[in-house]
């Protein structure tokens, strides 16, 4: 059941949303507070908790498209094609400060723009695209917010690696939004 989390040890596993590669926008929204974790896609909201004592998800260098931190994965997501539009993470945009070149790194290989949308989202036209970001504080509660939309069933959305084993990966498997977040 793509609904339910298993909340044994090892990592947080939360699934939402279906047949999700139907080229229209569709809204993904992570929230973290200490042990307590939400998944929501197109406002329907999963829950779970995680196990262990660390409460705190340290952030290193978010890549979105493609994984090329690979320490704690053992199985590599499939490389993102489609567009990602309004990144932010605790209410900081960081796909208009990669534009707007407000950002200490931003490493992209992806285009912005595309027509007939609402605001500037972030094309990946091929296995090969991905925006890489800065490094970020460590937070105990997070909040993640981005649309996307595309027509490929499986693709990485999302990625962080933080200190020691923390990580956080939200990506598209067979049409579901899932998201894993081990610390």
């Amino acid at each position: 059941d793509p609904s339910s989390s298993p909340l044994g040890k090892g990592p947080e596993t939360l699934f939402a949303g279906q047949k999700l590669n139907d080229n229209e926008w569709h809204m993904v929204k992570v929230v973290r507070r200490g042990k307590n974790f939400q998944l929501s896609v197109d406002n329907v909201t999963v829950e779970g908790q995680m196990t262990g004592a660390h409460t705190r998800l340290e952030f290193h260098n978010i890549e979105t498209g493609i994984m090329t931190e690979r320490r704690f994965i053992s199985v590599v997501p499939s490389n993102f094609i489609g567009h990602l539009q309004g990144l932010t993470v605790n209410g900081v945009p960081y796909l208009d400060q990669c534009k707007n070149g407000d950002i200490s790194y931003c490493e992209l290989n992806a285009r912005f723009g595309m027509r007939h949308i609402i605001a500037d989202p972030v094309t990946f036209r091929t296995k090969a695209s991905y925006l890489a970001l800065a490094t970020l504080q460590a937070y105990a509660s997070m909040h993640l917010f981005f649309q996307f939309k595309t027509t490929t069933s499986d693709g990485l959305l999302l990625f962080n690696s933080g200190d020691g084993s923390d990580f956080i990966v939200v990506e598209l498997v067979k049409g579901w939004v899932w998201t894993f977040d081990w610390c």
